[in-house]
């Protein structure tokens, strides 16, 4: 399928459908960050999605709903078409016009390998040179937390393989030693491993 174009938020084409849900969740984040729209998922399935504005969760009583809607569905040929799609806020919207911080995320990870340490600061201007827009610095902030915390899940899921590729290794070596320390976070701090082959000799 062709791409879509996110330069302004009249250039998506309804008529031509995603490849899948995940192609259609990528573009409106990159619609939120380019376009400065906050948006959130109300509803989002492998078969249905509904995306509105942020402000459509404010508890404020007698308020406004803003025009930001989009709805799209998978239909049985596996494309994802759109239904409906209004992205542009209405002019009294309130909402914050800056990008998401998920959004700021998903635009700054792949140039987050080039750096040894990153800031916030180093993911302002990411988003400044990469894509020409801007971003405020709390956003930056909030996006280098999140990327953290998906580096901290991929490190537990690291030791987890480590410890059930031990548990196979002690199972077909019996008398090998094992002695394995974790900090007080349940994280791993060190290991020590003498096979039994070698203890032997």
């Amino acid at each position: 399928m062709e791409n879509h174009s996110i330069e302004t938020a009249e250039s998506l084409d309804i008529s031509k459908p995603f490849d899948s849900m995940k192609e259609l969740r990528d573009f409106i984040k990159m619609n939120s960050l380019i376009n400065h729209s906050p948006y959130y998922l109300k509803y989002s399935t492998q078969k249905r999605l509904e995306a509105r504005c942020v402000s459509e969760k404010s508890t404020i009583e007698g308020r406004t709903a803003c025009d930001f809607l989009l709805t799209a569905y998978k239909k049985k040929d596996g494309y994802v078409y759109i239904a409906k799609a209004q992205l542009n806020h209405s002019p009294w919207c309130t909402a914050s016009k800056t990008g998401s911080s998920q959004a700021v995320k998903a635009a700054s990870t792949p140039f987050l390998a080039n750096f040894q340490t990153v800031t916030p600061r180093d993911i302002v201007n990411i988003i400044r040179n990469e894509y020409g827009t801007e971003t405020k610095y709390w956003n930056a902030w909030n996006a280098l937390r999140l990327h953290n915390m998906d580096n901290q899940l991929n490190d537990d899921n690291s030791f987890l393989l480590i410890n059930d590729y031990l548990n196979k290794f002690t199972a077909k070596n019996p008398e090998t030693t094992l002695a394995m320390q974790l900090n007080s976070d349940n994280t791993f701090k060190r290991l020590f491993l003498c096979p039994g082959a070698f203890a032997k000799s």
